[in-house]
């Protein structure tokens, strides 16, 4: 069993707290025949001390440095620098449990694979890499191929929980991509071109997430490199005659990836990539044949990329990822009072909570009006309210809408009234736009537009009666009811 050697590539960058660990968790295997290959990636902490003296103790260690060059870098470097029979991926903040190469090299003494994947755990949770109905019904150790995936973008695309044949990857030339999600355009061109993958369903691997110092958080311009993978993924599926087989599940891919990533961008860069996205996928979508997209999960995400702007987008899609940023101290000036009726809506209720808490202006209260609610929205309101200051929750029988907003006016304090229905949100501008141009010119009633939405599509922008008074702030309301007239009748 232990004439197969594994060699297990490890990038290291700002690891000091975290490497002991990891490389405790690989020599203390059961199974002997490793190499480690520890790829110091510009490290500014402990982390190469930390290397040399493991190096030392232990002549399986060797150890690389480089400038920075980013993880897809380091491990390309150490892809280089490998002897074994197969290689290992561990990330430095990460860790393995015991009898992972082991069991690993029982499984393939006789019948050797591509590739070798198994499951792991998150935070040493019940958090799985990637949960048994991720493939099609198999058992364990069984030999399978791209086909026996339910989903090959759904689980976990790391190529932390798989180990790869050395031979396979010199053949198909393979190395990681400099981009973002460097992982999956390299497990995606080694899935499609495996013979045999062996699976294992026993948790092998500890994943970290939400280490600091180790691991990035935020993407800068490195994330426009996604579009490159993007091309290359489906150039290796039409090289190898798969690309139908993949059409929709590639398509999905790219719009949840793109949203994805450019939720984790530095703000600078947000804007300027949502168009570079936007016009990605208006052109795959002119490549797919027929409209099956359409049917695709979460579909309405990338409609609503598509078809509007990027503040528009930023303030409906994007938003519903946000943390909610709370404020501890309620504002002693109050320039608005926005009331909020609730009865039955705990499945729209946060999102109307959290545009409302992250709003870039802060001097204003909200005052929910809890309307014999039957469901958790009391539960909602409760928990937000002794996070936020800012937030007041009335409890009632149920007394219907226009009772509900009633009872908020009457214990409103601000100096304007905002009322937003409990499944709807505001722009997390709105507030600020507004209290701006009240500045400028005060009136008793200020008009704004509004976004429709249907089953999380943005279907229609409602501005017809402001187009019309051709942006003026303020007019005579005999003015502006003429107009709503025309508008209703046109």
């Amino acid at each position: 069993m232990s004439d197969i050697k594994i060699s297990v590539v490890v990038p290291v960058y700002n690891a000091a707290k975290f490497l002991p660990r990891c490389l405790d968790s690989i020599l203390g295997q059961d199974y002997q025949n490793l190499e480690v290959i520890c790829v110091n990636d510009g490290s500014q902490d402990e982390s190469l001390s930390i290397l040399h003296i493991y190096a030392q103790k232990d002549s399986r260690v060797k150890v690389i440095s480089q400038s920075n060059q980013g993880i897809a870098g380091a491990r390309n470097a150490g892809l280089k620098n490998i002897t074994g029979e197969y290689v290992s991926f561990i990330d430095a903040d990460d860790f393995i449990y015991q009898e992972l190469y082991s069991s690993f090299a029982q499984a393939v003494q006789k019948d050797k694979v591509d590739i070798f994947m198994f499951n792991g755990v998150v935070n040493g949770s019940d958090s799985f890499f990637t949960p048994n109905n991720f493939y099609k019904p198999i058992s364990e150790y069984q030999n399978v191929t791209y086909k026996d995936f339910y989903g090959v973008f759904y689980g976990n695309s790391s190529v932390c929980n798989k180990i790869f044949k050395t031979s396979f990857l010199k053949k198909h030339n393979m190395l990681f991509e400099d981009s973002c999600c460097e992982d999956i355009g390299f497990w995606f061109k080694g899935l499609i071109l495996a013979k045999n993958i062996k699976v294992s369903f026993r948790q092998f691997y500890n994943y970290m997430f939400d280490n600091t110092g180790s691991v990035t958080k935020h993407f800068g311009q490195n994330a426009f490199n996604l579009f490159d993978m993007f091309d290359a993924m489906l150039k290796t599926a039409k090289e190898a005659g798969v690309d139908i087989f993949f059409q929709d599940a590639l398509f999905q891919y790219q719009y949840e990836k793109a949203i994805e990533t450019m939720f984790l961008m530095l703000p600078e860069y947000q804007e300027q990539f949502f168009f570079k996205a936007k016009e990605f996928l208006q052109n795959r979508i002119k490549q797919l044949k027929g409209e099956s997209y359409k049917n695709l999960l979460n579909f309405g995400n990338c409609y609503n990329l598509i078809h509007n702007d990027f503040i528009d987008f930023k303030n409906s899609t994007l938003l519903f990822r946000e943390k909610f940023n709370y404020l501890a101290e309620k504002p002693k000036n109050l320039r608005f009072s926005v009331i909020v009726p609730v009865y039955n809506v705990e499945a729209y209720l946060e999102t109307c909570l959290k545009s409302l808490i992250n709003q870039t202006f802060q001097g204003f209260e909200i005052i929910c009006v809890n309307d014999g609610s039957t469901d958790k929205s009391g539960d909602i309101l409760n928990y937000h309210a002794a996070k936020d200051a800012r937030i007041k929750v009335i409890n009632q029988e149920n007394k219907g809408l226009g009772a509900a907003r009633n009872v908020g006016v009457a214990q409103a304090q601000g100096e304007y009234l905002v009322f937003v229905d409990s499944d709807d949100w505001l722009r997390t501008d709105a507030l600020e736009v507004l209290d701006k141009q009240l500045q400028e010119k005060p009136v008793e009633v200020c008009l704004f537009g509004y976004n429709e939405f249907y089953d999380g599509i943005h279907v229609n922008v409602h501005m017809q009666i402001l187009n019309q008074l051709k942006q003026q702030i303020a007019g005579k309301e005999t003015d502006i009811l003429d107009y709503m007239f025309v508008t209703l009748a046109a």
